[in-house]
């Protein structure tokens, strides 16, 4: 764990994003009695957590391991920090995407720099691909969550969050979670954050998948926060209504 704490430290994230906004949901807070925060990582470069991540793990990879480019399996944000972390560092980038994938995501990959390739009708075919194509190709796999790097990447949102907000927080939630689903979007990015929080902040409690009854748990004055990586969303949760 110290070691992970040391490696969000010093992180190579800010070579590529911003450090994203905190900012108070007025509407939800008083419907619910309580203090919701929304992390804005919809400010990112790529709209995005996921570029902080990628670019942390792109980055630190050797002169060797960049020469032979990078390549991920995604349908969405990790794909586009990857692209986005890569172009930026002058490395090639392949991204294998479902054949079912939005041309809109395709197309944005490729607008930050990223080389598609379509294949299968779910992530797992993709990423079953990607690794042979990896292998194939002798390039370095990018893992949206399964990696240290990319773990203290997205443990940099909790940095950050401390800092803007030093007190005690209650709860932390992703705006996607449902009732029963395991938030798998938020692996990395979770696990990078505990890792912070067991750290400086013991009595921080993480979040259950919410449900409309879960929000107002928190005793009244308690902080919660969610972080937030679309506009759209942004702008439904200053409205008060947090469903998508």
């Amino acid at each position: 764990m110290q070691k992970l704490f040391k490696q969000i430290l010093t992180s190579r994230v800010y070579e590529a994003a911003v450090e994203t906004s905190l900012d108070e949901a007025t509407a939800l807070s008083a419907k619910l009695g309580n203090r919701i925060l929304l992390k804005r990582e919809d400010q990112q470069p790529v709209f995005s957590f996921k570029l902080r991540g990628a670019y942390n793990k792109i980055a630190q990879l050797s002169p060797d391991e960049r020469a032979q480019g990078v390549i991920a399996a995604s349908a969405g944000n990790h794909a586009q920090g990857v692209a986005y972390a890569a172009s930026k560092l002058g490395i090639r980038a392949l991204i294998v995407m479902p054949v079912t994938t939005p041309k809109i995501k395709i197309e944005a990959v490729q607008r930050f720099g990223g080389e598609v390739v379509l294949f299968g009708n779910h992530y797992a075919d993709a990423a079953a691909h990607a690794e042979t194509l990896a292998c194939k190709n002798g390039m370095v796999p990018i893992h949206p969550f399964d990696d240290e790097l990319v773990i203290a990447g997205q443990g940099t949102i909790a940095d950050e969050l401390l800092r803007q907000n030093p007190g005690r927080l209650c709860q932390y939630r992703h705006h996607r979670q449902r009732p029963g689903q395991d938030p798998y979007p938020l692996y990395g990015w979770r696990s990078g954050k505990r890792s912070h929080q067991r750290t400086f902040v013991p009595l921080l409690v993480p979040g259950d998948p919410w449900g409309a009854e879960s929000f107002p748990q928190c005793h009244p004055g308690q902080t919660q926060y969610l972080p937030l990586p679309l506009s759209g969303a942004w702008r439904r949760f200053r409205q008060g209504s947090h469903r998508s």
